[in-house]
């Protein structure tokens, strides 16, 4: 199940996945953040929303506003949070 239209999850091999729902047609989406800086993340987001292209599932195709389709606003506080968490148990340690 999806929480609130995206998950972040961690893969020992693949680093960080964001797995979503697509707004529109309800496909389901990942996207492979792997070890990535936060700065890294937000810049390839940026990048990513403005890419006029078709949803991978096939059922439409954009302009941009990709970062509203497939949460990846919610997908860099999610991210951010964990780096966060992350840093401060290697501080504590």
């Amino acid at each position: 199940m999806i929480e609130k239209n995206g998950k972040l999850s961690h893969d020992n091999e693949q680093g960080y996945i964001w797995t979503t729902k697509c707004r529109k047609c309800g496909t389901e989406q990942q996207i492979r953040l792997g070890d990535t800086s936060l700065q890294e993340a937000t810049q390839a987001v940026e990048t990513i929303n403005r890419i006029p292209r078709e949803c991978p599932g096939g059922y439409h195709v954009e302009v941009g506003g990709w970062s509203y389709y497939w949460s990846l606003d919610l997908m860099l506080k999610k991210y951010a949070a964990k780096l966060t968490k992350t840093e401060n148990l290697i501080l504590k340690t």
